[in-house]
């Protein structure tokens, strides 16, 4: 029994909460059938989403979420954000792309799938691809090396369908574009007479053999969904993590081990003067904002302030701040301008460079960098997952006990009876689409 539990450890609203549920009663609705599979979360044109899929793609949506709170999510804000709408939305619109990509016979190898990875700047040390900080990484983000390659493999997949199918997109001729302009904009004057069916409903008979056929044709829009009444005993981690006590020894060893996760890589800020000319733009304005933006240069390096020149002749949207791209890490910029401010030194003004956006004169600012965050900075998180990991291990073996419990009184309130600091939780009837807040969020309890 107890392995059955841990086999359905990953739920979120109890977040392992192990439920013992008595039914009180099911509602069926007139004709209502069950459709699909029970493992499926989603159906997608035919392509199923399992529950547990769904379940990842929540819980990292939910990590992202807790890590800008820093561990610490208010109490609703992933429901006023949507979180799980999101996730929902994100993945219909990647199975939707990956059908596509298998329909226009699209493939990324495996060999295309290291080619990506070994160029991940996360995995390099010294400027170059390691095998060892990329078990690292993957380790410290619970993560096994083949799934992230096939999580990778898919990604690059959509993205791959996403830009065939954009490339079918073609320009409107003169006349298509004139008449979708007078489809919408014709004007008519037209006069009419309005003859309601109400107006005749007095005479009109209706007796029961008519409403009955009636009924017959059209009772597939009177269904309605099962309803469920539920009552369950729950322990979640919350209430069994805050009273567990965490070593000082088992803090700073989670620390060493996981220090690569609490390393800041180097940031750098600088500023800069866009001249635009994009790649499809005639050579003449190539030619002429290349000079412009040499110009400007000569400007620069002989004194004036490089914030009033942004102001005055950078094209970008940053013109309004002075040029200023606030700090960056590496990696986050178009690559030769990525590599031209991370070869810079504070307060050097760079050559003029050409990206696929235009002609750009740099300033680097200043530099911060890389730093490993200190353990006092972490340590309530920390504490935060050591407690989690040991409530697990509390919450089965307290559920377990209480399950062959309530099967020894023959019945969850003879359980209740002999134990009155059991608190039962009850619910209203409610359908699979419509369930309780207190569960909406935990596709494995519904």
């Amino acid at each position: 029994m107890l392995q059955l539990l841990r086999n359905k450890a990953q739920s979120t609203f109890i977040q392992i909460i192990v439920v013992i549920i008595a039914l009180v009663f099911i509602f069926w609705g007139v004709g209502t059938n069950m459709m699909g599979s029970r493992e499926a979360a989603l159906v997608v044109n035919g392509e199923e989403i399992s529950f547990q899929q769904f379940q990842r793609a929540y819980d990292s949506a939910y990590q992202r979420l807790s890590d800008q709170f820093g561990g610490n999510v208010p109490k609703g804000i992933a429901e006023s954000l949507g979180i799980k709408q999101q996730v929902i939305n994100q993945l219909i619109q990647t199975s939707l792309l990956r059908q596509g990509a298998k329909e226009m016979g699209l493939v990324i190898s495996s060999e295309e799938v290291q080619t990506i990875i070994k160029e991940m700047v996360q995995f390099q040390e010294n400027g170059g691809f390691s095998i060892e900080q990329y078990k690292a990484v993957l380790a410290s983000n619970r993560l096994a090396p083949n799934k992230f390659e096939s999580s990778l493999q898919y990604d690059r997949l959509s993205e791959t369908a996403a830009r065939e199918i954009s490339s079918f997109v073609t320009v409107a001729t003169d006349y298509e574009i004139e008449d979708i302009f007078n489809r919408v904009n014709r004007k008519i004057s037209l006069n009419y007479v309005k003859i309601s069916p109400a107006g005749f409903s007095d005479q009109v008979e209706i007796d029961d053999t008519i409403l009955s056929d009636w009924f017959e044709t059209v009772k597939e829009q009177y269904k309605t969904e099962p309803q469920l009444k539920l009552k369950y005993l729950a322990f979640t981690y919350d209430s069994v993590g805050k009273k567990i006590e965490v070593d000082n020894t088992k803090i700073e060893e989670y620390y060493q081990a996981n220090l690569n996760s609490y390393k800041v890589a180097e940031q750098r800020h600088a500023r800069h003067i866009l001249f635009k000319a994009e790649e499809n733009d005639p050579e003449t304005l190539h030619t002429e904002q290349s000079e412009n933006a040499s110009e400007v240069l000569k400007l620069a390096q002989d004194g004036a302030d490089f914030a009033e020149l942004a102001t005055e002749y950078s094209e970008g949207p940053s013109k309004t701040s002075g040029g200023d791209l606030g700090f960056f890490e590496q990696g986050s910029m178009v690559p030769i301008f990525d590599t031209t401010v991370f070869a810079m030194k504070p307060g050097e003004i760079s050559e003029v460079i050409k990206t696929r956006f235009g002609y750009h004169i740099i300033l680097l600012e200043e530099i911060k960098p890389a730093i490993t965050r200190e353990l006092q900075d972490v340590r309530e998180s920390i504490v935060g997952t050591l407690q989690r990991k040991e409530a697990e291990n509390i919450a089965f073996q307290v559920a377990n006990s209480a399950y062959e419990g309530i099967i020894g009184a023959g019945s969850l309130d003879n359980y209740a009876k002999d134990n009155p600091k059991a608190e039962i939780l009850e619910t209203d009837f409610f359908t699979r689409s419509k369930p309780p807040e207190t569960i909406a969020g935990d596709p494995e309890f519904i």
